[in-house]
């Protein structure tokens, strides 16, 4: 097996490219998860609200 370093180069973009869709990906599963998460916040919020103001004793 000789020493080639253009397919070597080839390779490695290939290799470079697949992991950076992988990356973004990646980006979009996690931007996705915070949108759910954070809509997930504004909504349990004026309940917890709700049920810390029970707990408060009154002033």
């Amino acid at each position: 097996m000789g020493f080639d370093p253009e397919g070597l180069q080839q390779k490695l973009s290939r290799i470079r490219i697949r992991a950076g869709a992988g990356q973004q990906k990646m980006r979009n599963i996690l931007m996705m998860k915070i949108i759910q998460l954070r809509k997930m916040v504004v909504r349990k919020r004026p309940e917890e609200e709700n049920q810390l103001s029970l707990f408060q004793e009154p002033e």
